[in-house]
C-alpha cells in the first residue's frame, strides 16, 4: 500500500500539481483529495479514480480496487443472502461504477463456484 500512496504522490509532484489542484481536476474537495494519499480510497467512485490517473498519468485503479473488491469484498458488498441476491448486488456495484466489467465478471465467478 506504501507503494501506491508513494506512486500518487510522486506522480502529482512530478506534473508540479498541489493536492487543491487535483482535486478540483476530479471533482472532490481538498479533504477528499487529501484522504486518497493518505489510502482511505472506499467511498470513491471509479469515475474519480480513473479521472486521477489521466491527471497523473499513472495506473492505479487496479491497486486499489482489484483487491479489496473483487478478493476481500468491501463493507458495500458481503455475501449475505441467496445466489440471486449476491448477483443482482454485483450488477448494481457494476451499474453504479464500483466495479468494473472485468471485476465483476470475477466476482461473479467467484459466486458460482
Amino acid at each position: 500500500m506504501f507503494e501506491l500512496l508513494e506512486k500518487i504522490k510522486s506522480a502529482r509532484e512530478r506534473k508540479q500539481l498541489t493536492q487543491t489542484q487535483v482535486a478540483e481536476k476530479i471533482g472532490i474537495g481538498l479533504r477528499q483529495y487529501q484522504n486518497i494519499e493518505a489510502g482511505h480510497f472506499p467511498k470513491y467512485k471509479t469515475k474519480q479514480i480513473r479521472e486521477l490517473e489521466k491527471i497523473l498519468e499513472i495506473g492505479i485503479y487496479n491497486e486499489i480496487y482489484k483487491e479489496s473488491i473483487v478478493n476481500e469484498p468491501s463493507a458495500e458488498y458481503k455475501v449475505t443472502g441467496s445466489l440471486a441476491d449476491e448477483l443482482e448486488k454485483l450488477a448494481l456495484l457494476n451499474e453504479k461504477g464500483r466495479l468494473t466489467d472485468e471485476e465483476f465478471r470475477l466476482a461473479k465467478e467467484k459466486i458460482l463456484k
